[in-house]
């Protein structure tokens, strides 16, 4: 397993806020630092965080296409790290990204960009167990 950097929980937690604020272009330059420095398995799940908050990135700019194809690529990264890793539930990550890409692609069909802000997904505060590569999958 690799060794995570001395800032990789508090990069992801910072990550998570902006997120949660509904800062995702934020939230993306924020994890795609540690991205860089994290090689393996932590750079997979920061590649799937980053490709979901693209994916909203582009949502807000009223790409429902592109945001479905990355909502879908971020999604199938994290899947193997279900139901949490790294301190995230990434379950509800996961349902919430299932749900839009479904949105979004409808939003294409259909020629629109108009939808619901007020329930864009937020991800789960980091614990401090973030730093843990412990899997907590359920036995």
């Amino acid at each position: 397993m690799s060794r995570l950097t001395t800032d990789f929980a508090d990069r992801l937690e910072e990550g998570v806020d902006l997120f949660n604020r509904g800062a995702f272009f934020q939230a993306h330059e924020v994890w795609e630092v540690i991205w860089r420095k994290n090689p393996g398995e932590p750079a997979y799940f920061l590649h799937g965080l980053i490709q979901i908050a693209a994916g909203f990135v582009k949502l807000l700019r009223g790409e429902p296409k592109g945001a479905a194809a990355l909502l879908l690529k971020g999604a199938r990264k994290l899947e193997r790290f279900s139901p949490g890793r790294y301190g995230l539930a990434i379950d509800g990550l996961l349902e919430s990204a299932a749900s839009w890409n479904r949105t979004a692609g409808e939003m294409a069909a259909a020629g629109r960009t108009d939808f619901d802000r007020s329930a864009l997904p937020r991800l789960p505060d980091v614990s401090s167990a973030a730093a843990d590569p412990v899997d907590r999958r359920r036995t």
